[in-house]
């Protein structure tokens, strides 16, 4: 039991990193978009200096972005480990529990 778990828990962590993986690109892909495509917003009104503050405030989202993700990461990572640890421990004391009683 306490096998199932653990493989449990590593694929929700797998899950989870793809998950947090994929947000990272998300959160890094504004600016580069903005950077490679910044004739087009020209005819939305927006010229060289509102591109640049847009592009400012991209880069300041995408690093802190950054850094919340990687504390969102390691923060959803450590929780389900726990969450096995404790649930593996509850089951080996399960299994104790019943070959006590169990036993004549």
């Amino acid at each position: 039991m306490t096998r199932l778990i653990w493989a449990l828990a590593l694929v929700a962590v797998t899950l989870w990193s793809l998950f947090s993986w994929g947000s990272y690109a998300l959160v890094t892909a504004g600016g580069a978009w903005l950077t490679a495509n910044a004739e087009l917003l020209a005819p939305l009104g927006l010229q060289a200096e509102g591109q640049y503050w847009l592009q400012w405030s991209l880069r300041l989202v995408e690093r802190f972005g950054v850094v919340l993700l990687w504390i969102v990461w390691g923060t959803g990572t450590v929780a389900v480990l726990v969450g096995a640890w404790v649930a593996a421990r509850l089951a080996a004391a399960a299994r104790r529990h019943v070959a006590v009683a169990t036993s004549p």
